[in-house]
C-alpha cells in the first residue's frame, strides 16, 4: 500500500474531528485533533475520567507565556520539532479547549488549566507524536491534538461511543516507517495553451503530487528553452489576492505583474504553488486577518494560531524546474529567503529582479512587516 494511502487517511480522519485507533507496542491510543473534536466527543472523555494528554505548539505556546491557563509556569517548550506535551486539568471544558488553541476565542477567566506532562506517564513513541503533529498541519488545522490511552478493561466503553471497527485504525510501526518531510514527487498531468489579459500568449502545465492532495501549476509565457538564465516568478497561491484582488497585500498585483515583465521581455516561467497564506491554508489565513485587525502583523498573527512565521516549503518549485530542464534563472522577487530556498535546494539564481507594487492605506502595515521582518525589498515611494 503506497504510504499516502495511509497519510491521505489520517488528514481526512483529523479533519472530520474523528478518533484515530494507534496500536503501537501492544497498546491502543485514540487521536483527535483539537480543533475539531466535538462537545459530546469531548465530554464522554472527560466524564469517563480519561486522562488526556494535549499537544500544543510552541509558537501558540510562546504566545500564551502570560496567560493564566498554565498551572505551572516553570516549564520549557520542550520538544525541537515544535510543540510540546500537556494534561489537561479535570475543570477544562470544551470552550476552554478551543480557546487554548484559537486566539480568536477569548480565554475564561478562570486559573489553571494545563499542567506540565509527568516525562515519567505513559505517552505514545516521540516518533509518531512528531509525524501526527506534522499531518494535523498538513490538514491546515491549528497545529494541535488530544490523545488518550484505550485500556483494554475500557475497550467496551469506548466501543459504546466510538464503534472502533469503524475507526481508521493505524499501526504505529508502519506510520513510523514513513517519511514525510522528504522532495515531493511529481507528475504533470496536463497542459494547455492559456492566452491571457494584455496580449500576453502563454502554456499554463499541471503538476500533480504523490500523495495527489494538491496540484501546481507552471506558465509558460513566450518561453523557449535556452542556456541562459530563465526569468522566474515563484507565486504562492493567494485566493484573496489573486481572485478577489484584495487591498490587504500585494500578491494579485505581484502576480500579474511578472505575467507582464516575463511578456515584455524575453520570457520566461511563472510557477503557481498551491500553499496558501504563507502554508498555513485558507481558513487559518483568515483568522490572521481577524488578529491583524488587532494591531498584531502578519507574522506574529501566523505564530499566534500556532503556525511558524512561514510555512511555506520551495523543494515543489525547483523540482518542477529542473523537470523543465531548469537550473539557472533570473528570480523576480523581493525576497532574500525565497533566493536562499532556491540555491539549497539547487537552483541558481544569477539574478534577482524587484517586483515593486504602490502601497496602499490597507497593505502598508502588512508591507512594512514583510521589510522589517523578512528584509523584503520594497520602495514605499513607488
Amino acid at each position: 500500500m503506497p504510504n499516502h494511502f495511509i497519510t491521505n487517511r489520517i488528514q481526512a480522519a483529523l479533519k472530520q474531528g474523528d478518533m484515530i485507533l494507534l496500536t503501537h507496542n501492544q497498546c491502543k491510543w485514540g487521536i483527535i485533533a483539537s480543533e475539531t473534536i466535538d462537545p459530546s466527543t469531548f465530554y464522554f472523555l472527560k466524564n469517563h475520567s480519561i486522562d488526556l494528554n494535549f499537544v500544543l505548539s510552541n509558537p501558540r505556546i510562546k504566545s500564551l507565556e502570560d496567560s493564566p491557563i498554565f498551572l505551572n509556569h516553570n516549564f520549557l517548550p520542550s520538544h525541537e520539532n515544535g510543540f510540546t506535551l500537556f494534561s489537561l486539568d479535570t475543570s477544562t471544558t470544551w470552550d476552554d479547549l478551543q480557546s487554548f488553541i484559537n486566539p480568536i476565542v477569548k480565554i475564561s477567566k478562570a486559573d489553571g488549566k494545563i499542567l506540565p506532562q509527568d516525562k515519567k506517564g505513559n505517552k505514545i513513541d516521540q516518533i509518531l507524536l512528531d509525524k501526527i503533529f506534522l499531518l494535523v498541519k498538513k490538514a491546515d488545522l491549528l497545529p494541535s491534538f488530544i490523545f488518550f490511552k484505550i485500556e483494554k478493561q475500557d475497550e467496551s466503553i469506548f466501543n459504546s461511543f466510538f464503534h472502533l471497527s469503524l475507526c481508521l485504525n493505524i499501526d504505529g510501526a508502519i506510520l513510523k516507517d514513513i517519511t514525510l518531510n522528504q522532495e515531493e514527487i511529481l507528475t504533470q498531468i496536463a497542459e494547455a495553451n492559456l492566452p491571457l489579459a494584455h496580449n500576453i500568449l502563454a502554456k499554463i502545465l499541471v503538476f500533480r503530487t504523490s500523495d495527489h492532495l494538491k496540484d501546481h501549476l507552471a506558465i509558460l509565457v513566450n518561453y523557449e528553452p535556452s542556456s541562459n538564465p530563465v526569468s522566474c516568478r515563484i507565486h504562492s497561491s493567494c485566493f484573496t489576492g489573486d481572485l478577489l484582488a484584495s487591498l490587504r497585500c500585494d500578491c494579485g498585483e505581484q502576480l500579474h505583474q511578472a505575467l507582464i515583465t516575463l511578456s515584455q521581455n524575453d520570457g520566461g516561467v511563472l510557477l503557481y504553488l498551491n500553499q496558501e497564506g504563507r502554508g498555513i491554508g485558507l481558513i487559518n489565513k483568515l483568522r490572521s486577518y481577524q488578529l491583524q485587525d488587532q494591531g498584531i502583523d502578519t507574522y506574529q498573527a501566523n505564530q499566534f494560531l500556532g503556525f511558524d512565521a512561514d510555512e511555506r516549503s520551495y523543494e515543489t518549485a525547483a523540482t518542477i524546474l529542473k523537470m523543465l530542464n531548469i537550473t539557472t534563472i533570473n528570480l523576480l522577487t523581493n525576497s532574500p529567503q525565497k533566493i536562499n530556498h532556491m540555491e539549497k535546494n539547487g537552483i541558481h539564481v544569477a539574478n534577482q529582479t524587484l517586483i515593486n507594487i504602490k502601497p496602499n492605506t490597507h497593505n502598508k502595515n502588512y508591507l512594512q512587516a514583510k521589510q522589517e521582518k523578512m528584509n523584503h525589498k520594497i520602495n514605499f515611494n513607488k
